[in-house]
């Protein structure tokens, strides 16, 4: 040890690890808690609004690494409880630097909730691809962009 008393019952002993250490964290606590202690396990669609106030509030938060795992975390949450599935393929397993790619990307949802698919990501070339779909319940929607390649790296 080097400086303070030693802990008593736990490591994190005397350190924040609540949402209050951020600004605007105790609401964001607050509406966790609610959306918690109403989650509806038996219709998980119930829970979307909730959990998308509780999306917008920690959208508003400073860039942080726990922060950024929540979002991702809160995203899967919601990915779940939409019944959302994301699918890409592609017909050869194989590819050479700077080839064309087709690839297929499905997305389908099973809840009655709108959803609309906005676009697709490609973070190693850093660009996206609009697609603007509303998706419907049970009724996979396919878009197919080709994509080159990224070139050979050294």
């Amino acid at each position: 040890m080097l400086d303070g008393a030693p802990a008593t019952s736990d490591i994190f002993e005397g350190i924040d690890t609540t949402w209050t250490r951020f600004p605007g964290g105790a609401e964001i606590a607050a509406l966790a808690d609610t959306a918690i202690a109403q989650f509806k396990a038996d219709d998980l669609a119930a829970n979307i609004p909730a959990l998308l106030i509780l999306r917008a509030k920690l959208a508003g938060l400073p860039t942080d690494p726990v922060v950024a795992d929540k979002r991702a975390q809160l995203d899967r949450i919601l990915q779940t409880c939409l019944g959302l599935t994301v699918e890409t393929t592609v017909p050869a397993a194989e590819a050479v630097p700077d080839e064309k790619l087709s690839l297929r990307h499905t997305a389908a949802v099973r809840s009655g909730v709108p959803v609309r698919w906005i676009a697709v990501r490609y973070p190693v070339a850093r660009t996206e691809q609009k697609v603007g779909v509303a998706l419907a319940p049970a009724s996979p929607s396919p878009a197919k962009p080709r994509r080159p390649c990224p070139p050979a790296r050294p």
